[in-house]
């Protein structure tokens, strides 16, 4: 953990501008100035979609990356379609 801690340090401080996180970063981590997020796997989950997003433009605009094997767009599509009913509810609880 010593090294992670160094690691996100070092990325807060500007003395390194690229992060490198496990599926741990999805939930566990907070930094509002990530402007880019690169994902080479596909989850299944509305909600694991909805919170691997919100890791993105926290403090300014933002872009999400994913990176997909053929075959994958099927299973993005489903996530996709269930996380739009997802973010529809929740902005419908914020009024």
């Amino acid at each position: 953990q010593c090294s992670q801690r160094r690691a996100v340090e070092s990325f807060l401080s500007n003395d390194t501008n690229v992060l490198v996180a496990t599926c741990i970063a999805e939930e566990g981590l907070d930094i509002g100035s990530v402007d880019v997020c690169v994902f080479y796997d596909q989850v299944g989950s509305p909600i694991r979609l909805v919170q691997r997003m919100g890791r993105t433009a926290r403090q300014r605009a933002g872009r999400v990356v994913l990176l997909m094997v053929p075959g994958e767009e099927k299973k993005f599509e489903a996530s996709g379609k269930r996380s739009a009913a997802v973010v529809a509810a929740l902005r419908d609880r914020r009024g």
